[in-house]
């Protein structure tokens, strides 16, 4: 697994580690002999109900994220990363980063990098998709298409963790398309992806997932966010489809057999 290519580090620091979240610096620690900074990343308002609190710890010298812990909605720790054995390229040499003559140089500010995802309707997202969107034939009552998001592997990394995969970890091509239904601030979303190498690409943080029958297709459904809410996932040939909601058993279980096959 090569995280520090460039496009694969951003999105493993972008998309799932700061997700949007609100920084504040704790101090500092010795982290086997380096000084790093620690800052929690804290869920913003408007994101709460779907992100969790976090620790990172920094480099103070080369400012790579050595270390992160997240936690449940209780406080508590329940997924640790730590990265060892850093080497960065050190061999490239001055004259690589002199600007050639007769070249503009901007000054880039904040809103250079600003990287929301787009929302669109369903027609505007098949234009931008390679399979075939399924859709949900029941939804609870009040539930209405809002919007949906488009990813792949070819964009720039994108800021909303329910359609962030880790399968970018290994380098693979994936498209993504997420449809989100809403009654008042309540939602549904809906992830379907396909990779090339047909892995899964929600995984199961909590180790707590139940293994259940999707229409005779194998899947589970795992608490996840700190238990606040639950993700019901099955493979359907080369299309995993996900569904995230705060949602009891049996009405997520209501939405999925309403699916057509792939």
């Amino acid at each position: 697994m090569k995280l520090f290519e460039p496009d694969v580090y951003a999105e493993f620091l972008n998309g799932i580690i700061l997700n949007g979240k609100l920084p504040s610096l704790l101090g500092t620690e010795n982290i086997d002999g380096n000084n790093a900074y620690v800052l929690e990343l804290t869920p913003s308002e408007k994101n709460e109900s779907l992100q969790w609190k976090s620790k990172i710890w920094v480099d103070g010298e080369n400012w790579m994220l050595i270390r992160c812990e997240l936690y449940d909605n209780e406080g508590n720790p329940y997924l640790e990363i730590e990265i060892r054995d850093v080497k960065l390229n050190a061999g490239i040499p001055d004259s690589e980063f002199k600007v050639p003559d007769g070249a503009q140089v901007k000054v880039l500010g904040s809103e250079d990098f600003k990287n929301e995802t787009e929302k669109m309707t369903l027609e505007e997202a098949k234009q931008f998709i390679d399979f075939e969107i399924l859709t949900p034939e029941y939804l609870p009552e009040g539930y209405e298409f809002n919007y949906s998001m488009v990813s792949s592997s070819k964009d720039m990394p994108y800021s909303t963790f329910v359609h962030s995969g880790f399968s970018v970890f290994a380098g693979q091509h994936y498209e993504k398309i997420t449809l989100v239904y809403t009654k008042g601030d309540n939602e549904i979303r809906i992830i379907e992806g396909v990779s090339e190498k047909g892995l899964p690409e929600i995984q199961d943080f909590e180790n707590e997932g139940e293994y259940i029958q999707v229409n005779n297709m194998n899947g589970t459904i795992s608490p996840i966010f700190g238990g606040n809410m639950k993700a019901l996932t099955w493979q359907d040939e080369e299309l995993e489809v996900t569904i995230i909601s705060s949602l009891d058993k049996a009405e997520l279980l209501n939405i999925a057999e309403s699916f057509p096959e792939a």
